[in-house]
Formats: structure tokens, sequence, C-alpha cells
């Protein structure tokens, strides 16, 4: 699957800076740098993970990509940005007390299918940037899911286990 954005309008940041304004991002496909752009311009305000948003959380890494389960300790310890993603989507930006921001980049720990329909699907991932663990990423085709799923809508998909049958990736 691949990742395109699509820029709109001018952005109001500094002409040298190499990467976009968040501001400017109108589409974004999956496993892209979104979430890690969106850091950018996250408030510095946190909050404690939801009961149903920590049960997801932990899930994943447990079932992820081997190295996922190396991020649990900082799961421990998570909060949740008080940033909301412009398109209404359930995307989380997580914060690590006593990290530094994690820089720009995307590194998926754990990948899940949550529906696979004729006309699109919807998947949910965790990702790292720089050894510390960022967030939780909702995307989907036509449209992003509005909230978390729970662990027991996911299916195995990408880099977890084979792809799900009749599924093309490119």
């Amino acid at each position: 699957m691949g990742t395109f954005v699509i820029l709109v309008g001018q952005s109001t940041r500094n002409r040298n800076e190499s990467r976009p304004d968040a501001r400017d991002l109108v589409n974004v496909g999956p496993r892209s740098a979104r979430s890690a752009r969106m850091r950018h311009t996250m408030s510095p305000d946190t909050r404690e993970m939801t009961e149903s948003e920590r049960a997801l959380v932990r899930w994943m890494l447990e079932h992820g990509k081997p190295e996922a389960r190396s991020f649990l300790p900082q799961f421990e310890i998570a909060r949740v940005a008080t940033w909301k993603c412009g398109c209404g989507c359930a995307s989380l930006n997580l914060s690590i007390p006593g990290q530094p921001e994690a820089p720009p980049g995307v590194n998926v720990l754990a990948e899940f299918l949550i529906e696979m329909r004729d006309d699109g699907y919807s998947e949910v991932f965790v990702f790292e940037s720089g050894g510390i663990l960022s967030g939780v990423e909702v995307c989907g085709v036509p449209e992003a899911p509005k909230q978390l799923p729970t662990p027991d809508q996911l299916q195995p998909y990408g880099g977890n286990a084979e792809q799900p049958p009749g599924h093309v990736r490119k």
C-alpha cells in the first residue's frame, strides 16, 4: 500500500524548512509520517490513558512484532496528548514522561486489520520513533475510524502475520 500526501495552500512555516506543515496535510496513506509530523503541532498537555486505550495498546504490543514487547515498560507510564487529528479519526499521540519528544518518523511495532469491506478497509497500528513509543494510528479507505477498536475486533495484518485472504498489498 503506497503512502500519499496531498498538500494544499501555502504553509505559514519558514520556506527553508524541509517538512510540510501539518496544517497542509489533507490526506495521508497508512504508515506515513503523519502522526510524527503532527507531534510538532500538538499541545504539550497530556492525560491518562482510558481503560479501553490501555487494553488496546497493551494487547497490540503483546501481539505485534517481536520487538514490540520491549516497549511495554514505556507503555506502562505513557500518557496521551490532548491533540486531536483534524480528520476526526481516533489516532493518539503518546508522551513518555522522562523521555524527550520522539523524533519525526514511524517504525510500526504492531499492525492489525480492523475491517475489510468491498469498498475499503480500516487498520490500526502502534508505532515508535527513535526508540520512543510514539502513538497509535487508525486509518482507512474511504474513511478512518472515529473510535478505537477493541482487541477482539482485530485481525492479523502487515508485519505481524500473513496477509488476510484476498488482500493485495502494493
